[in-house]
């Protein structure tokens, strides 16, 4: 559930590469029907690392977007086959964010999809003191 109590949030993973799925150590903010509690938090350094399809066309800024910069595109660095950005989040902290290619005409004209090129859901991650590394596989581009 997210940290306000209004809805349920879905199973979380991560991409460890780019063929294998492993289960995110996050927090639990809440349970539905509980009492709202309102963990502590700390500042934390977390790291995204997100691996882009083949076919992002060369020359492309893929883009971090969510609750953590007011849903205000930051570039990621092209390091290698990977893109990164790295932000200071404050642990037990409900995010939800998505990843994009960068497009000054249309902010939202090229958001990561799905694997058959459809309409993907935002991202949502909640996590504890010790989590730093996010590791993302992006499908596709929507409408490329």
């Amino acid at each position: 559930m997210k940290k306000d109590g209004s809805s349920d949030i879905k199973n979380r993973f991560v991409y460890v590469n780019e063929n294998l799925r492993n289960i995110v150590n996050d927090a639990v903010l809440n349970w539905k029907g509980e009492d709202l509690v309102n963990p502590a938090t700390s500042t934390i350094t977390v790291k995204f690392i997100a691996y882009v399809p083949d076919t992002t066309p060369d020359g492309s800024v893929v883009q971090l977007v969510g609750d953590m910069n007011g849903w205000n595109g930051e570039d990621m660095v092209k390091e290698g086959n990977v893109w990164t950005i790295t932000k200071q989040l404050e642990s037990n902290t409900y995010y939800e964010f998505k990843l994009r290619l960068k497009n000054e005409s249309n902010a939202w004209a090229y958001p990561e999809g799905n694997e058959t090129g459809g309409y993907e859901d935002n991202r949502a991650l909640i996590l504890n003191d010790d989590a730093t590394i996010v590791i993302l596989k992006v499908h596709s581009w929507e409408n490329m």
